[in-house]
């Protein structure tokens, strides 16, 4: 009787392989998609935390240059903020309506600054507390998918 001498694999075998190989394939995918998810909200939380400095930076830097702060007209959208010295005046306007909501900074009428809002952003009513001594605005900014975190701009002037 002759030996047979078969090289192949057995139907189990291709089975076992088959399913191994799909299970590591799943959860290497799996987990590629987490990490992306994970990566695009820390791009939006980074663009709203940037876009919050620049333009909370913006408003403040020059309070102390300026002899004083007024708040020339205020709707829940718009917004215009005077800054005055002997010098030179700076205004700072806030528009959130329409598509692409920005802040613009003027001085003696010439464009200095402007800086849309982040499309990521949803922009809530402006807020404003004028006392005698001090101007305080607030923009709610939140993000849709990322709730742990407060994105409002927070403008302290001293007037």
């Amino acid at each position: 009787m002759k030996k047979l001498n078969n090289k192949g694999y057995l139907t189990v075998e291709v089975v076992l392989a088959s399913v191994i190989a799909f299970g590591l394939a799943y959860f290497l995918l799996n987990l590629t998609i987490k990490v992306k998810d994970k990566n695009d909200d820390l791009l939006v939380k980074t663009i709203l935390i940037n876009d919050k400095a620049i333009i909370e930076n913006n408003i403040m830097k020059d309070n102390d240059k300026y002899t004083s702060v007024e708040l020339e007209e205020c709707t829940q959208k718009k917004c215009t903020i005077s800054f005055l010295s002997d010098t030179n005046n700076k205004l700072i306007y806030i528009d959130l309506e329409g598509k692409y909501p920005k802040m613009e900074s003027r001085i003696d009428g010439n464009l200095t600054f402007s800086k849309e809002f982040s499309k990521y952003a949803t922009l809530g009513n402006i807020q404003i507390n004028d006392t005698s001594e001090l101007l305080s605005i607030t923009i709610p900014i939140t993000n849709d998918f990322i709730k742990d975190y407060i994105f409002d701009i927070n403008i302290e002037l001293i007037k």
